[in-house]
């Protein structure tokens, strides 16, 4: 039996399905979100800025609830002073394991802390074995992306889980209590 392949020149239509109704909102309320960072990072231009050189990032999930509070949070309470904001849709752009490691650094937490555990696929690579070493585990993350826990906010070499958002407070002290 011979398989017929397609020249190199072909490329299949695109595959699409209806949007449903919860999927349309969760892109609208996605996309008004990254709106409002980027407009923040267009008109962070103030010499301090450039100076301190600061910068937030998000790693967000566009589909996850507390990611988009946390996302909401930072555009309107928590960056008064307007820093550079980047949002870093990890299930998009994977994060390596060199990343990974910084991003755990940053957090000073346990790896185990950076997984997600209730996602099918942590079950079904038996991440629960507590005999898997951190390289293991980031391994997994970064071959995985749906495993990394989310959000994750880094600010000024720090970085905490927004879950729940209110969490991505204590990146900013600065604030009044």
């Amino acid at each position: 039996m011979n398989k017929q392949i397609a020249p190199a020149s072909y490329a299949a239509p695109p595959r699409t399905r209806p949007e449903t109704r919860a999927g349309l909102i969760t892109r609208q309320l996605s996309d008004a979100c990254n709106a409002r960072l980027t407009q923040q990072l267009k008109s962070s231009t103030s010499p301090a800025h450039v100076l301190h050189n600061a910068m937030i990032t998000v790693y967000h999930n566009p589909r996850c609830s507390k990611s988009r509070g946390a996302c909401e949070l930072i555009s309107d309470v928590y960056n008064p002073s307007n820093e550079p904001v980047e949002v870093v849709e990890y299930l998009r752009t994977p994060l390596s394991v060199a990343q990974l490691k910084e991003l755990n650094r940053m957090l000073g937490c346990p790896v185990r802390e950076m997984v997600r555990d209730s996602e099918a696929i942590y079950k079904e690579l038996g991440l629960a074995d507590a005999s898997l070493t951190d390289d293991q585990l980031y391994e997994a993350i970064a071959a995985n992306p749906i495993l990394l826990q989310r959000p994750i906010v880094v600010r000024n070499g720090r970085a905490v889980v927004g879950r729940p958002p209110e969490n991505v407070k204590a990146l900013f002290p600065d604030l009044a209590k």
